[in-house]
């Protein structure tokens, strides 16, 4: 098991070899509009902007022309950058584990000069400190999820290195009201909110996608539904292309769904 950020010289070696051999390495780019995306896999890259971009996910109306957004799990930036086409003097607080994709994340933010933009190179959990995280090692050229701080089902046990990343909490990084609080952490959605429960009323809107897998029994979707209910949010349900209320969601195993929170 390798330590970032904590490492004897033989782990060092062994974290060197692996960054090496499995993060996903700046190979291509294209310019969309003003904006330079640098990433490894172009099916990936692809599908992930016109989610954004095009289908605007994460498309939110602001009370003001700054406001504060935490992007959690901001994979290489698409979102980061989406996020400043809405609001140019928006201030964002990125965060990403994944060593090798926490690189892109740096370089699309850095070759874009994005200014009040913070990366945290750590995972969202409700204590600081350390977790194993499963990074996938495929080829750069495969799709891959970015890995994961759980063991979800959809990882492939052959197909992925135990590491450990740090962690953080999101109340340390809410000091003033946050305008948006968008989660996509491969399964550690309840337990980020966890983290911010105590600063949750300064939130205004919640996006999420939920994972839910028998594996992962931390996880819980009717428990996060109701943390979000008791502070005061209405949570709207969209499995796919379809809206649906709790009871008419498809639990296969995993499962996952797109839940936008809004003050009731």
């Amino acid at each position: 098991m390798l330590r970032l950020g904590s490492a004897t010289e033989r782990e060092t070696s062994r974290l060197e070899t692996w960054l090496h051999w499995c993060r996903l390495r700046p190979t291509r780019w294209s310019r969309r509009g003003a904006f330079r995306f640098t990433y490894a896999n172009p099916c990936e890259f692809e599908a992930i902007y016109d989610n954004l971009f095009g289908d605007q996910e994460y498309r939110f109306a602001a009370t003001s022309d700054e406001p504060l957004i935490l992007d959690c799990g901001a994979h290489i930036g698409v979102s980061v950058l989406y996020f400043k086409s809405l609001y140019p003097r928006a201030r964002i607080v990125a965060f990403e584990p994944n060593p090798g994709v926490f690189a892109l994340l740096r370089e699309n933010v850095r070759q874009n000069l994005l200014r009040d933009v913070s990366l945290v190179n750590a995972a969202v959990a409700d204590a600081a400190g350390w977790i194993d995280f499963y990074a996938e090692r495929r080829s750069r050229r495969e799709w891959t999820w970015g890995g994961a701080g759980v063991p979800n089902r959809w990882l492939e046990a052959t197909a992925s290195q135990t590491i450990q990343v740090p962690t953080v909490r999101l109340a340390d990084y809410v000091d003033r009201p946050v305008d948006l609080l968008k989660l996509d952490v491969e399964g550690m959605e309840e337990l980020a909110l966890r983290g911010c429960e105590g600063v949750l009323d300064q939130v205004a809107e919640i996006v999420m996608e939920f994972h839910g897998s028998s594996t992962n029994a931390r996880n819980s979707l009717e428990r996060t539904l109701d943390l979000l209910a008791r502070h005061g949010f209405t949570s709207h349900l969209k499995q796919g292309e379809t809206v649906v209320t709790e009871a008419e969601i498809e639990r296969t195993d995993p499962f996952w769904l797109m839940i936008r929170a809004h003050r009731a």
